[in-house]
């Protein structure tokens, strides 16, 4: 079985959510409708759950959003493949294989997202809707041998990079990158971390999710605020008209009375 995931895999919905307003950006979106979820999810776990998920947080030195989506990459995408990876390694019949693909596309924000490594896989590089043309050819040379090599005989190693097996001992992954190597225990720390919350089930979908959450609230707030703030404005802007139409009025009927 060969298997892996993306440095980036949430990032995926910052392209996916701008199809659902013309109004707001993709990332605007992403930025203040994913702590909703994060919220919802939150409310589903126990205070001593609670507490790995507040070290998983400040792990990173990060902005919120970011924390919050390599949160959802672990608990979504990556720490459940590595369990079945465990699993296979124990129980399967042949060898286990994992990578981890952190060559990014040309979006910054988006990074390496879910499936942008399969135009490099499939040689399809004129693709660019995920990596806007930001492509690695001898990346993607490279992974495509390794892809074949698997599918001819159940190891992806080249002349170049030999691929060693992953078993729950030392947790082997392929880093395909710039540069391609073999990492022990990556991301162990926060793998210790997700682990124990698989049991919550949680799959990112944000379309059944409670309005009842702080940061809901927190919205509400920043609109109200913000009309509030304009309707000021308009205030104090009609005021001063108003205030500059009577004064040149009085102006008017001054030098009237005095010629």
């Amino acid at each position: 079985m060969l298997m892996g995931s993306n440095e980036d895999e949430v990032r995926y919905w910052i392209n996916e959510m701008k199809y659902y307003s013309s109004f707001f950006s993709g990332f605007f979106l992403f930025k203040h409708g994913f702590p909703i979820m994060y919220e919802n999810n939150l409310k589903l776990m126990s205070e001593e759950d609670k507490k790995n998920v507040d070290k998983f947080i400040d792990l990173k030195n990060d902005k919120k959003i970011w924390r919050l989506t390599e949160f959802y990459n672990e608990i979504v995408f990556r720490v459940p493949m590595i369990k079945q990876a465990e699993f296979h390694s124990q129980f399967g019949s042949g060898s286990t294989y994992i990578y981890h693909w952190k060559y990014p596309g040309a979006d910054e924000k988006v990074g390496a997202c879910h499936t942008i490594e399969l135009p490099s896989v499939l040689n399809n590089l004129q693709e660019t809707l995920l990596t806007g043309g930001h492509v690695n050819k001898d990346l993607a040379n490279e992974v495509q041998n390794m892809w074949i090599n698997f599918a001819r005989n159940g190891n992806p190693s080249t002349e170049h990079h030999v691929w060693e097996p992953y078993d729950s001992a030392t947790r082997k992954v392929m880093i395909l990158d710039e540069t391609i190597e073999m990492n022990e225990k990556f991301k162990e720390e926060q793998r210790e971390l997700i682990e124990p919350l698989l049991k919550y089930y949680f799959n990112g979908c944000y379309v059944q999710l409670s309005w009842n959450v702080p940061q809901v609230y927190k919205i509400i707030a920043q609109v109200l605020a913000t009309l509030l703030i304009i309707a000021l404005f308009i205030a104090l802007l009609i005021y001063f008209i108003v205030k500059f139409v009577k004064r040149r009025r009085n102006n008017r009927h001054y030098l009237l009375a005095t010629a």
